[in-house]
């Protein structure tokens, strides 16, 4: 009733074994994977810079109230300035 004992090492070393996946079909899925990669991460790259650019050109809710305070105070001192038209 004793079962045999297991072999230390395979019969056939590993290195010599038959691959279930021919080695070019690895190679070109390790193309494709590196290709994947490097088009998620230059788009990823990309999103990013739009989004900094983004940021350093919004203005401040703030800012933008003071800027079109001064900006209407401008066309109404230039408006005043004008000389008041001359009726025939």
């Amino acid at each position: 009733d004793e079962d045999p004992p297991e072999p230390s090492q395979p019969s056939v070393p590993a290195r010599l074994a038959p691959r279930k996946v021919p080695t070019s079909d690895l190679l070109y899925g390790d193309a494709l994977d590196r290709r994947e990669r490097l088009r998620v991460a230059t788009e990823r790259m990309r999103f990013e810079a739009e989004e900094v650019a983004r940021e350093k050109v919004q203005v401040a809710p703030r800012s933008r109230r003071y800027y079109w305070q001064m900006l209407e105070r401008q066309i109404k001192t230039a408006f005043d300035a004008t000389p008041p038209p001359e009726l025939f």
